[in-house]
């Protein structure tokens, strides 16, 4: 897969273009964002190994091509990034389509309405935010065809399957259809959710 197309800026890690919708499933609207949704530092919860792919990321909020979270301990209904520390009741909804804050100079609508929008219920989708090192090791991470991904502690895509770095154990979010490389640093995988 070459490197999707279309005018971005800082090699679309400081743009809404995170996630490309290839195949689109369902998108679920309506939701209110959980208050840290539009606070929330990024990584959330493990500031050691942080991503490569979050280097330049200085954005506070949820992400767009991060994982969508329901949000009990924000309220009824509500949705956001993985709760900090950890909450057994937050489970992965899908991927957000973009970013909480929104950009600068552009339409503003999740701070406009206070609502979520996130892919879910199937779709193949390219993200260009995941993890790449293991929250605990340091170790660096290899995507290969046919990986399984869940959420990490983070709400990043990651393959590394133990409680120490994903977030929900429950839940898969999807199949690895084509691993990022040095030369696109996108991974395409289909949603399970």
């Amino acid at each position: 897969m070459a490197s999707p197309v279309g005018q971005s800026s800082g090699d679309f890690l400081e743009s809404q273009r995170r996630i490309h919708a290839l195949y689109m499933g369902m998108r679920a609207t309506g939701q209110p964002y959980a208050p840290d949704a539009f606070t929330q530092v990024n990584p959330v919860n493990v500031s050691v190994h942080v991503s490569a792919r979050l280097e330049n990321v200085t954005m506070r909020g949820v992400l767009g091509g991060s994982v969508a979270f329901t949000r009990p301990d924000a309220g009824n209904g509500c949705v956001g990034g993985p709760p900090a520390g950890f909450d057994p009741r937050a489970r992965v909804l899908g991927l957000f389509i973009a970013d909480a804050l929104g950009a600068p100079f552009e339409n503003l609508p999740g701070v406009a309405s206070g609502q979520a929008s996130y892919y879910t219920d199937g779709g193949t989708y390219a993200v260009s935010l995941y993890e790449t090192f293991d929250l605990v090791t340091g170790d660096p991470i290899e995507y290969v065809t046919g990986d399984e991904v869940w959420s990490s502690k983070n709400g990043l895509i990651t393959n590394v399957e133990d409680d120490d770095n994903i977030y929900d154990i429950k839940t898969p979010v999807g199949i690895v259809k084509v691993a990022p490389t040095p030369d696109n640093p996108f991974m395409v995988f289909c949603l399970r959710l």
